[in-house]
């Protein structure tokens, strides 16, 4: 018999096999095996062990001074997503909560997180989800990047 192809697959029906994060593997409904990104997946039952685990890094190793810029050096602009509006720093407490406001926006989205922004003290002050390729920061003042 040809291997049973396990992508997309979760569970205990598939050597419990977790929800690997990318594109619709959020949510395991163990009940078929399958993953996806419905409340139909996520509340298919009481427990989340096959289900997407992000987990949080410590925000002092993870995140980096400065705005997330594109492989070219540039402000990435593309693939951004504007999830909360305050002042996200500069305090580490701040900080962090906007990249826990990242990981819960990737848990509802289609949409796979690449980076993490933190903008404070300044006119768009606010927490970005990025979808698009982030390759670093570059240690501007007021602002935080999580390259995930």
């Amino acid at each position: 018999l040809p291997p049973i192809e396990t992508k997309g697959r979760c569970g205990p029906l598939f050597n419990g096999r977790v929800c690997d994060c990318s594109g619709r593997e959020k949510y395991c409904n163990t009940a078929n095996g399958w993953c996806g990104v419905t409340g139909a997946h996520m509340n298919a039952q009481a427990g989340e062990e096959y289900d997407c685990a992000i987990s949080l890094p410590p925000i002092e190793t993870k995140s980096s001074k400065g705005f997330c810029v594109s492989s070219k050096g540039v402000d990435q602009n593309n693939g951004v997503i504007k999830i909360g509006s305050k002042d996200f720093g500069p305090g580490i407490d701040l900080q962090t909560s906007c990249f826990k406001l990242c990981v819960e926006y990737s848990k509802e989205s289609d949409d796979a997180m690449t980076g993490c922004e933190a903008i404070f003290n300044q006119a768009n002050r606010g927490c970005y989800f990025h979808t698009d390729v982030v390759e670093k920061a570059n240690g501007v003042k007021n602002h935080a990047c999580w390259i995930v």
